[in-house]
């Protein structure tokens, strides 16, 4: 039996079906996901078409923030062919979204085969917005109930001296 690890991609692609959706920026979402050979070997038995063959589409659901367990106020579908990532520009800040990975079949009816889990987007806020121009680290803006950071920012401080991106694994 196989067993799955880190760098074994084509067990990955070949055994499991994944969807994610992460929130890049108040107005940018990014979604990818990976669908099983199993998988798309029986939607290709029981539409009697190659996968190849049908509309894939990155469906977009967009909830209320403020009223959690509400249905979706809108959809967006993305034609995404044979891609397994997509950038969903534009989308209004302080809202929760899900993405749904399908196609569209023979009668144009949308088959969702993986859902994400809901990310909620945060608040496009300017007075939340700050901008670091040059290596002097002056602030443009900052919102004034945050004086700590304006501190951290202007002095070239960091609270996380010891810290390191850098892990070291052993080859065992």
């Amino acid at each position: 039996m196989v067993q799955p690890s880190i760098n074994n991609r084509h067990y990955t692609a070949n055994q499991s079906n994944i969807i994610h959706l992460m929130v890049q920026q108040p107005t940018v979402l990014f979604g990818y996901w990976e669908v099983s050979k199993r998988l798309k070997s029986l939607i290709e038995r029981h539409y009697r078409s190659s996968w190849h063959e049908l509309r894939r589409v990155a469906r977009l659901y967009q909830y209320s923030y403020s009223e959690p367990d509400t249905a979706p106020l809108t959809y967006y579908d993305a034609d995404v062919g044979n891609s397994e990532s997509w950038y969903f520009r534009h989308v209004a800040p302080r809202h929760r979204y899900a993405l749904d990975y399908g196609f569209v079949n023979h009668n144009q009816q949308f088959v969702s085969l993986l859902r994400s889990a809901l990310v909620g987007t945060p608040r496009n806020d300017p007075d939340w917005i700050v901008e670091v121009r040059d290596e002097s680290s002056t602030i443009q803006e900052c919102s004034q109930s945050d004086s700590q950071h304006q501190h951290y920012a202007q002095s070239n401080y960091s609270p996380f001296q010891q810290f390191s991106t850098y892990t070291l694994y052993s080859d065992n």
